[in-house]
């Protein structure tokens, strides 16, 4: 069926990338909270004369660039962003876990079991004032003394001196086991990739009152390596942001091309 000539355009963009080498979907984006497109060129401008006045203008310098605001964080967009591939650990001792134990009977139990070099596992354990302020730090060793404490993995029992009243607040951090981990990294020198940009919308054909589909697409995309996770005491999620600036391929010189199709016309 024949489409208009004039839409309304609603809705923020689903965004995915592809490999630009393999074709691989390795990024896709539902979740965002805002999204916006950006066509822009620079213009110089030849005048003179008395006046000064304009006489004719030179354009250059095409860009285009989509960007946005995810409501959840991409492990994804991430990867594109840092250049590194995301890898799931086992058995991964790389978690650091900060917890605050109550002394009773000159003894603490840890939540997890701290691993790590024998007689080493936690290190270091803080005794904390009734305002939860470093009072005393002390260090692991094989016998508890005023300024050692000793520590336990098979009871996951910390044993301290006698001396301290019970309710005692103390802080460790220790290295537990995690079946299961998650790591993503960013090296000085892997850098951001760049991607095939497909993104989606939604518009209203505007004669005809009916919602159809439309869909940039770039062959190359540069994803910027710039993101931030701004939060807050208000207990709001952050948005994970990003940006994609468009480039020309090796085989076109277009940047990106819109398309827009009747869900009625697919078969």
């Amino acid at each position: 069926m024949a489409l208009s000539q004039t839409y309304g355009l609603q809705k923020v963009f689903n965004i995915s990338g592809f490999d630009i080498d393999t074709g691989e979907l390795i990024l896709h984006l539902t979740k965002l909270k805002e999204s916006t497109f950006t066509n822009g060129q620079e213009t110089v401008w030849l005048s003179g004369g008395m006046s000064g006045s304009r006489i004719a203008s030179f354009d250059h310098s095409k860009t285009a660039m989509i960007a946005g605001a995810s409501a959840v964080v991409s492990d994804e967009l991430m990867s594109i962003q840092t250049g590194t591939d995301v890898a799931t650990l086992s058995a991964s001792t790389l978690y650091q876990f900060t917890e605050v134990l109550t002394i009773s009977s000159d003894a603490a139990v840890t939540t997890y079991t701290a691993t790590g070099t024998a007689g080493e596992e936690i290190g270091f354990a803080y005794i904390l004032d009734t305002n939860g302020d470093k009072l005393a730090t002390l260090t692991q060793d094989a016998a508890a003394t005023p300024t050692k404490f000793t520590y336990t993995p098979g009871t996951k029992a910390l044993a301290f001196a006698t001396g301290y009243t019970d309710g005692t607040k103390v802080r460790v951090v220790y290295k537990p086991t995690a079946a299961s981990l998650k790591h993503m990294q960013s090296n000085s020198q892997t850098f951001a990739k760049t991607v095939r940009i497909v993104a989606d919308c939604l518009l209203k054909d505007v004669c005809r009152d009916k919602y159809v589909y439309g869909q940039i697409q770039a062959d190359k995309g540069k994803i910027s390596g710039a993101f931030e996770w701004s939060l807050s005491d208000a207990g709001e999620a952050t948005v994970h942001n990003f940006e994609c600036e468009f480039l020309e391929s090796c085989t076109s010189e277009k940047l990106w091309d819109f398309y827009i199709v009747d869900p009625d016309d697919l078969t």
